[in-house]
């Protein structure tokens, strides 16, 4: 149970401290957020029981980024690895 207190310290802590620079972006900060999903497997709404063996497989990145001092709050994009 220790470690799990500490862990939502940490995870408290991080998050505050992400919320402040968020916040307190000027117009020379660029603050970015991003996320990688490996091998996100591809799949047919209606597909054949044979497709179930050979699903194709692609990495996924995200980012969702803030830059102080814009009128746009910010920008997302993503990139997808080939099939």
């Amino acid at each position: 149970m220790p470690q799990y207190s500490w862990y939502i310290f940490v995870k408290r802590k991080q998050s505050g401290y992400f919320g402040h620079i968020k916040e307190n972006a000027d117009d020379t900060t660029v603050v970015c957020l991003a996320d990688y999903a490996e091998n996100y497997t591809l799949q047919n709404q209606d597909q054949m029981q044979s497709a179930h063996w050979s699903k194709k497989q692609v990495s996924i990145f995200t980012a969702y980024t803030w830059m102080g001092g814009s009128e746009v709050n910010g920008y997302s994009f993503g990139f997808v690895s080939d099939l």
